[in-house]
């Protein structure tokens, strides 16, 4: 098991700034997230970056957050494809992707029948990430397609958000029970009770974190 860190909450700072962050830290390797920073999206500037600093880019992060809308294209199996192609260039042996929109039925077939072959011909494997419902006044609207454990059981490689799962009023240890064996990655915060994503300070929510880690690291 290893315990890296995201480049996502440092953005706006120069990439080898953020890794010389991380390496300081105390992290084994890093989860790149795709921005619009060129050097986040150039496998040259990229390995130059984690070669000066003396850490790993295990893991890239597509761009798939509302921020990074146009990043790699509009088309979501365009974005995923160029996302993959960078996660073999730089090393990653995972590359993550948020889940479809209702609306995009195309990207959900390709996930289900072609991501696996696509991402193996890059040495690299497609995790499906769960997000949550979106609350709109009174009403939690389902934008996502994988919300729910049960929604991600198609898929080879998951990636469970412990504080997605909180916002969905899931269970993160019955979600984790349900997917053990398809469980690759985890993205490890706290939630902090409501309809809106925490991603809180681990001990500032009210998620079960230590019988989840405790059981993950049983495992």
């Amino acid at each position: 098991m290893r315990l890296l860190a995201s480049t996502g909450p440092l953005f706006a700072r120069p990439l080898d700034w953020a890794f010389a962050v991380l390496v300081e830290a105390g992290y084994d390797g890093v989860e790149l997230m795709v921005t619009q920073d060129p050097a986040t999206q150039d496998p040259d500037r990229i390995r130059a970056a984690a070669r000066s600093e003396g850490i790993g880019v295990e893991v890239v992060h597509g761009p798939f957050l509302l921020l990074t809308r146009r990043v790699f294209g509009t088309d979501p199996i365009e974005k995923a494809r160029r996302s993959l192609a960078l996660a073999g260039e730089v090393g990653a042996d995972l590359m993550i992707v948020h889940p479809p929109y209702r609306w995009q039925r195309s990207f959900h077939r390709w996930l289900i029948d072609a991501a696996d072959d696509e991402a193996a011909a890059h040495a690299c494997r497609v995790g499906v990430e769960n997000l949550y419902p979106v609350a709109i006044g009174s009403r939690a609207v389902r934008f996502h397609r994988y919300t729910h454990a049960e929604d991600l059981e198609p898929f080879h490689h998951v990636v469970l958000d412990t504080s997605h799962f909180g916002v969905a009023g899931q269970d993160i240890n019955e979600a984790y029970r349900m997917l053990r064996e398809q469980t690759v990655h985890l993205h490890v915060s706290d939630h902090r009770g409501g309809p809106r994503d925490s991603h809180a300070p681990l001990g500032h929510g009210r998620l079960p974190l230590a019988s989840f880690l405790h059981q993950v690291g049983r495992d």
